[in-house]
């Protein structure tokens, strides 16, 4: 699993800010959601990413 985490996410027609990105092997999007601490094991993008 992959996490990476962006100022600004669109998914599924929702905005969420300062947020992570959770993807499997193959890069398909397992969960998003926002965040307020540092988290572990995370890649920090920055910046605008939206998903289809």
């Amino acid at each position: 699993m992959k996490k990476q985490a962006y100022n600004r996410v669109v998914y599924n027609g929702r905005e969420y800010r300062q947020a992570i990105v959770e993807r499997d092997d193959e890069g398909n999007v397992l969960r998003v959601y926002e965040f307020t601490e540092e988290q572990p094991f995370t890649e920090w993008i920055g910046g605008s990413v939206e998903l289809k």
